[in-house]
């Protein structure tokens, strides 16, 4: 390596969120929810359930920031429930309880977006977000044996993207993918040891280029299986891609 060359799998400045990625775009009113809101291992759960419930493998999707109670999530797992998975979607954004509302500060309206989303990310950490993963992870494992022996995967959307490589990192899954991911680092990702599929935009100021090609580079550097897919022309999102679809014919 000569003086010049940029040190192999550098990390980059922390990536962030944008205020769309709490929250969706409207779904059409003719669609309604097939599954339903449980309690799993201490915490809410959508669930939506296949036709053949007994060959069913387990389908752990991690959604983005407009949580479990959005129609738009709700309709992502029923559509995965279709597909012959036993869906369950964890409440990792649990909202404002009414005390904590009545104690924000009065704030301008031009700042009030960047301060929601920085109050927003305080509630919403890593150490605050895998205890509720691994809790429904462990009564996956405890209430429906049959289907986790059948095999474990996940998907994750925005901000569960990045805990999709925190159970990759795991013996929890069999498989994960995730699209659009936020606060993703090269170190969630140097950390995957099961196979990983990757949706990604060009250009994503929230999933960065150096974070993805580094990463792409460290796991086939690994051999960890792996797949990056590209999508140019289009912004971060799948929700909010939809506007775009007349233009650019493309669906994340």
């Amino acid at each position: 390596m000569s003086e010049i060359d940029p040190p192999p799998y550098t990390e980059s400045p922390a990536p962030r969120m944008g205020d769309h990625c709490t929250s969706n775009s409207r779904l059409d009113p003719s669609i309604q929810p097939t599954g339903e809101i449980i309690r799993l291992g201490g915490n809410e759960c959508y669930i939506s359930k296949p036709v053949d419930l007994n060959m069913a493998r387990i389908l752990i999707f991690l959604c983005n920031g407009a949580g479990i109670h959005s129609p738009m999530n709700q309709a992502h797992a029923d559509k995965f429930a279709s597909e012959g998975f036993l869906v369950f979607m964890p409440d990792l954004t649990p909202a404002f309880s009414k005390e904590e509302i009545g104690k924000l500060p009065l704030i301008e309206r031009p700042k009030m977006a960047t301060f929601m989303i920085e109050l927003w990310l305080a509630r919403h950490t890593e150490e605050k977000t895998m205890p509720i993963i691994e809790k429904v992870v462990k009564a996956l494992k405890e209430v429906y044996p049959e289907n986790t022996a059948n095999g474990v995967y996940t998907i994750g959307y925005c901000f569960g993207g990045k805990y999709v490589l925190k159970l990759a990192a795991t013996g929890d899954i069999k498989a994960g993918a995730l699209a659009h991911g936020t606060l993703v680092t090269l170190k969630d990702i140097k950390e995957v040891r099961q196979p990983v599929s990757f949706a990604c935009v060009e250009g994503d100021p929230f999933f960065p280029d150096e974070v993805r090609d580094n990463g792409r580079r460290y796991l086939e550097d690994m051999k960890v299986p792996s797949e990056f897919k590209l999508y140019r022309g289009v912004p971060h999102g799948e929700f909010k891609v939809s506007s775009y679809v007349r233009q650019f014919r493309t669906h994340i």
